[in-house]
């Protein structure tokens, strides 16, 4: 969060519209006097919501507005324009930017608007004081005030530290819990004497209640027993009722049954009558139409079976050929012994195939010379396998050798290992509640990162994480009981992580490699995120060895860079190697996977010498049997030789008996080919005829089958025919003998439907006679009781004494009202009513009561929390005065204490400060510039302890001479970090340390004109004795969000 920009209209000595752009970083706003650079934190104090004239400066509230010049017109309002930055989401609202608008009319009226939309002053300072900004306004420190802060009363000092550490919102609370105490306190005095006066007005009231009370009961009963004689009345007339219904319910069911019954039986005669008419339409020649047509088809099966016979007598004698069949296969077997014939010479012929004799002396020549040169190729092999032997044992020994080195090497880093994880103190701190881990054991890292890693984390990867606060403290007394070293890191409470505002460049931020390991606890897994985005968010790792590092942490001294070897080089430290338990972890398990390679090696080298030790015997065996084939070669020369002269001879002989069988099967072959061909054309001409008479015996097989198959159906029909003229026969004679009997049950169920008819006119008439009495009964009851006949059939029966009826009954209730006299009837409302309000009146009370104990409650806890939240903040802001006083003024001594430290809730804050050599008694012997130091150590002690987004400071370094306004501008290198400054000056050196540079000038009888410069441009500038012009053109100023058209200064 920082302030992006200003735009003043109309305010002070700003008449035209003026906008002024900031960045995060330190702004100096220069000018000569009477320029109006003042007025710009006069203006920022105003927007944030300042209320009092001599905050500003002024006398009335109205002397903000322009009021003109010789040359220019008083303007009728002032406004001004504050953007913030809220990216980073400080201010609680959605949006990425906020703007405040201020509006002041010369008449008076005062607006407010938050990002266009109207809003009230509570509303922007609830918004602000989340961010540090209170009423106060203790981050803008205006001319006069550093004095003010010396000359202040010890209470105004301590409002300073409240509204840093954000007291204020607590005190707002307390004052509206004690203005509601104060309300509450009225109300229970008001409602105590309203109980009074109501329990006075309660007692006569009560006793006329009693008589109504009296007179209501007798009147209850007496009505209760009146209405259980008309409900026994009603229900004598019911039960008749229900007797008479269910009478009309019997006869109306007769009357229904009987005309059921006739309309049944009318339907039953229609159908019997239509059954007739259709069986005597049904046609009766079907029967002897079906016994003709199967006649014929029987005759038409006859000459169709006739005709298959003739064609299959036909059929046989064309399939006589096997004079055929005989002559084709004696030709395949000639064909075949020839071909036997034909092949056989290839094998007995000896001039193609056989070697003769000088061929086989020349094939065992070479044979010996081959086994001579496999003699001396097995005695090359032989050579060499033992060559290899020896590099084989050599390869086997080194390897043994280096892998003795390495199983040394990580004994050593596994005892390292154990080492670092003894010193993290996680042994000590088994059992202990909320112990988490080691860091290292809770995250992992990418191969090749562990040193980087380490390096990054400056040796927090050895830590022991716990849950929270309470947590560390119990982990921290164990250490120190067992006189164990160790370090703690609290999830609890940790800081947002912000975003590196360095660029990796060519190297490679560390944190995309690091991550939470997957078997770390579920519940924390997103704090230990944030954990260590805090500890490795911002770290680089640079490609290279150190020089690498070291080149660019030279030029950027605020990064943190490292190597992959471990190498680190911070703000503060540098270190060359990799230290820490995740280093050691990971060389360790290089050294493993050496040992696992160098495993390997020896396994191979062994299994190599032991092959090569066979390849030597191998050679050797090869070499005496290539000496034994040769000399078995020249023995087998000669024997071969004389055995093949034999084999040729022979083959020779085969040869001619070959050839004169060959001759006599050719002719024989030739005689069987031509009888073949005489009976293959006399075969055609029947193959044609037999095809022909195959077709003519399929059609007449399947004519055959179809007649037979519809003489099969005419005969079922004929038969179906029969039976069912059968049937029609007998349905009729049944169905006449069936209308017979349907007419006489007909004529009885007329006569039972005319009974019933007379017998529920009879009822009707009873009835009509019993409601006329009925509805007389009803009418005195609705009259009387203003009751329903349902009410006096569920009248209970009353309680009556013994011996008395219930009409004696009633007429003693009678006497009894009679006997009371008259009442009064609104006595009971009255004494209920007049009841409630005072149990209403009770209640209020103990409840106004109880807010009240919680009001004192919640008092008692504001005020706890506002002590507990203001020492919190003034021990910081004490142990940040001494520090800062030491700086600024070296040797001296420094510190704040409170005027009653019994009541925190009230007490003061006192300076006692001491500078180097000197005695004071009172600040105000101190010198100008020494009050002007010790003011900004307080003043920077509260910045530093509760830091805000930005800080706005005019010419507070006015006083100092050229020492202290370098420790000045120390200090304000150290805050530019965390947050942005404006910085009103006239000092050259601090225009020099700014980062942008506004120029306020105001010509004659003008108004204020703001422009901007490059710091190295201004600083030349104001070397030379000149200052920004009005005329020198203002940096481009785009339109933002809501209207305005911020500057943007060069940097």
């Amino acid at each position: 969060m920082f302030l992006r920009s200003l735009t003043l209209s109309g305010f002070k000595s700003f008449a035209d519209t003026a906008t002024l752009t900031f960045e995060p970083g330190v702004t100096v706003v220069v000018g000569p006097n009477g320029s109006g650079k003042s007025n710009v934190v006069d203006a920022i104090a105003w927007v944030l919501g300042a209320q009092g004239p001599r905050a500003l400066r002024g006398q009335r509230m109205d002397d903000v507005v322009f009021a003109g010049t010789d040359r220019r017109t008083a303007l009728g309002r002032a406004q001004v324009t504050l953007i913030i930055d809220n990216e980073s989401q400080t201010l609680p609202t959605q949006t990425a930017e906020v703007a405040i608008t201020r509006t002041l009319f010369r008449s008076g009226e005062s607006e407010y608007a938050l990002n266009g939309t109207p809003c009230r002053l509570l509303d922007l300072q609830e918004l602000l004081n989340d961010a540090g900004v209170g009423r106060q306004q203790h981050i803008i420190v205006a001319q006069g005030q550093i004095e003010q802060v010396l000359a202040a009363r010890p209470e105004e000092r301590r409002a300073l530290i409240e509204e840093a550490a954000g007291v204020l919102k607590f005190r707002r609370r307390k004052e509206r819990a004690e203005r509601r105490l104060e309300s509450t306190e009225a109300n229970v005095t008001r409602l105590v004497d309203l109980q009074r006066e109501l329990r006075r007005q309660l007692r006569p009231l009560e006793r006329q209640a009693t008589a109504a009370r009296r007179h209501q009961e007798i009147s209850a009963e007496l009505v209760e027993v009146q209405l259980y004689n008309a409900g026994r009345e009603l229900a004598a007339h019911q039960e008749a009722q229900s007797t008479s219904d269910a009478r009309r319910v019997t006869f109306a069911a007769r009357q229904e049954a009987a005309a059921a019954s006739i309309s049944d039986i009318d339907g039953a005669i229609d159908d019997a009558q239509s059954q007739l008419a259709q069986l005597s339409a049904e046609p009766a020649d079907r029967l002897p139409r079906a016994v003709s047509l199967s006649e014929r088809a029987r005759g038409l099966i006859g000459q169709t079976y006739e005709r298959m016979r003739s064609v299959e007598r036909e059929r046989n004698a064309l399939l006589d050929s096997d004079v055929v069949v005989t002559l084709t296969d004696e030709h395949a077997r000639v064909s075949a012994e020839l071909a036997e014939i034909d092949a056989a010479p290839a094998q007995a012929v000896p001039s193609k195939e056989q070697p003769d004799e000088a061929s086989l002396e020349t094939g065992d020549d070479a044979a010996v010379n081959a086994a001579e040169e496999a003699r001396a190729g097995a005695e090359a092999r032989l050579a060499a396998a033992a060559a290899t032997l020896s590099h084989a044992d050599e390869h086997q020994r080194g390897a043994a050798e280096e892998l003795q080195h390495w199983i040394g090497r990580f004994e050593a880093l596994a005892s390292a290992v154990a080492a670092a994880r003894t010193d993290s103190g996680i042994a000590a701190l088994d059992g202990v509640a909320g112990v988490v881990g080691v860091l290292d054991d809770l995250v992992t890292v990418d191969g090749g990162w562990e040193a980087a890693v380490e390096a990054a984390a400056d040796g927090a990867m050895s830590a022991v994480v716990v849950r929270d606060d309470s947590a560390a403290a119990a982990a921290l007394a164990v250490l120190a009981d067992g006189d164990t070293s160790g370090s703690v890191i609290s999830l609890d409470k940790l800081p947002a992580a912000r975003e590196s505002s360095h660029q990796a460049a060519d190297g490679e931020f560390v944190r995309p490699h690091l991550q939470v390991a997957a078997d770390a606890p579920e519940w924390c897994r997103n704090e230990l995120e944030t954990l260590l985005d805090a500890i490795v968010g911002a770290a680089i790792c640079v490609p290279g060895d150190w020089s690498s590092a070291y080149d660019r942490a030279q030029a950027d001294r605020d990064a943190v860079f490292v190597t992959a070897n471990g190498d680190r080089f911070g703000p503060r430290r540098w270190r060359i190697g990799s230290t820490g338990p995740a280093a050691a972890t990971a060389a360790l398990d290089h050294a493993r996977g050496r040992i696992d390679e160098l495993t390997h090696d020896h396994r191979q080298a062994a299994a190599a010498w032991a092959s090569a030790q066979q390849a030597h015997g191998a050679a050797l065996d090869a070499f005496q049997q290539a000496q034994r084939t040769a000399e078995t070669l020249r023995r087998r020369i000669a024997t071969a030789a004389a055995r093949q002269s034999a084999q040729v001879q022979a083959a020779h002989d085969r040869a001619a008996a070959q050839q004169q069988r060959r001759s006599a099967l050719a002719e024989r072959l030739g005689a069987i080919s031509q009888r073949l061909a005489g009976h293959e054309s006399s075969h055609a001409a029947a193959v044609a005829r037999l095809d022909r008479a195959e077709v003519i015996v399929s059609g007449l097989d399947r004519l055959a089958l179809l007649l037979s198959q519809h003489r099969q159906r005419l005969d079922a029909e004929a038969r179906h025919l029969r039976s069912r003229h059968e049937a029609r026969t007998e349905l009729i004679r049944q169905l006449t003998e069936r209308l017979d009997a349907l007419r006489h049950e007909r004529d009885a169920a007329a006569s039972r439907q005319e009974q019933s008819r007379t017998e529920l006119a009879a009822l009707d008439v009873a009835e009509a006679e019993r409601r006329t009495k009925r509805d007389a009964l009803i009418s005195a009851l609705r009259a009387d009781f203003d009751a329903d006949p349902a009410m006096a059939l569920a009248a209970s029966p009353p309680r009556l004494p013994d011996g008395v009826t219930a009409s004696a009954h009633e007429r003693a209730l009678r006497a009894d009202l009679n006997r009371l006299g008259p009442v009064n009837p609104l006595a009971l409302s009255e004494y209920e009513e007049a009841s409630e309000r005072f149990e209403f009146v009770a209640t209020q009370l103990a409840d106004v009561r109880n807010s009240r104990r919680e009001l004192h409650k919640v008092i008692r806890a504001i005020d706890a929390e506002i002590i507990a939240t203001f020492a919190d903040a003034f021990e910081d802001v004490a142990r940040n005065f001494a520090q800062l006083f030491s700086t600024l003024f070296p040797g001296g001594t420094g510190r704040l204490s409170l005027t009653d430290p019994e009541e925190l809730l009230t007490c003061g804050v006192e300076l006692d400060v001491r500078p180097a050599g000197k005695r004071i008694g009172r600040l105000s012997l101190l010198s100008g510039g020494e009050r002007s130091l010790v003011a900004l150590a307080y003043l920077f002690a509260v910045f530093r302890s509760r830091p805000s987004p930005f800080y706005v400071l005019d010419e507070v370094e006015a006083a100092l001479d050229d020492v202290n306004l370098q420790r000045f501008l120390d200090l304000v290198a150290e805050f530019r970090r965390e947050s942005q400054l404006i910085i009103v000056s006239h000092q050259r050196r601090t225009m020099e340390s700014a980062d942008v540079l506004y120029g306020v000038s105001m010509p004659p009888g003008g108004s204020s004109v703001v422009v901007s410069e490059r710091p190295s441009q201004a600083a030349a500038l104001i070397a030379a004795g000149g200052s920004p012009g009005p005329d020198e053109p203002m940096a481009e100023q785009p339109p933002s969000e809501y209207g305005r058209e911020p500057a943007t200064a060069p940097r």
